[in-house]
């Protein structure tokens, strides 16, 4: 599924360039726009970018990457193989597809153990506002791409346990975003009114550790609607 018409890019007739001839608005829309439609469908749309800082630039206390949270306790204070938030939340509606599916996400994770002990980092997308973090260890309904067994002490782009950056959210994911939200009233184009229902989709980086002297650090994160394979 495409947000271009014909789902894929148009190919035209080399006789329809021939000389003296006209190129009307629906070759145009067909051709030129539908084609434009699926290549930035292609190439991905970003819906969660994330970069740490450059060191001599961060002016707030801390450190210029994420780390474990607690959720409202002291974030230094972590139990080993627990899972935590990190403090980065993106929410966003995703497109869907025919069957109810929404586009897969396209997944890029940077992250290190700060001093080379086991470190597991996780992301994870579902509903707007779904405590996910604290259901973690038996959450089966939510998709999720793990990375395991991190000790580099160097900053690097992950490789998930599956050996992909692909994330594909289930058509239950969408319909349980789409329950959870109420419906709008807008006014079309021409004037009348119409009801909708966004299925609003949060995305979330977690984490733990094997050893409280190894923190997980992230330092990038994106996450991109992508159709094809």
């Amino acid at each position: 599924m495409s947000t271009s018409p014909h789902e894929g890019v148009y190919l035209y007739d080399p006789t329809e360039f021939g000389a003296d001839r006209f190129v009307d608005t629906a070759l145009t829309r067909d051709g030129v726009v539908n084609s434009a439609l699926h290549k930035a469908d292609s190439a991905a749309q970003p819906r969660a970018t994330w970069a740490a800082p450059v060191t001599a630039l961060w002016t707030d206390e801390g450190n210029p990457f994420l780390t474990s949270s607690s959720e409202g306790s002291d974030p230094t204070v972590l139990t080993v193989d627990t899972w935590y938030l990190l403090p980065f939340r993106a929410v966003y509606c995703p497109k869907i597809n025919a069957d109810g599916q929404a586009y897969r996400l396209r997944i890029g994770l940077g992250a290190r153990s700060s001093a080379g002990h086991d470190c597991d980092f996780a992301v994870m997308v579902a509903p707007q506002g779904s405590a996910v973090f604290s259901l973690f260890g038996t959450l089966g309904n939510w998709p999720t791409k793990v990375y395991s067994d991190v000790t580099s002490t160097t900053v690097a782009m992950l490789t998930a346990d599956d050996a992909t950056r692909w994330m594909d959210p289930t058509q239950a994911l969408t319909d349980q975003a789409l329950s959870r939200e109420t419906w709008s009233t807008l006014t079309d184009i021409g004037g009348s009114s119409i009801a909708v229902r966004a299925p609003m989709l949060e995305v979330f980086v977690l984490a733990k550790t094997a050893n409280v002297s190894s923190t997980p650090e992230v330092h990038l994160f994106t996450a991109a609607e992508v159709i094809g394979t």
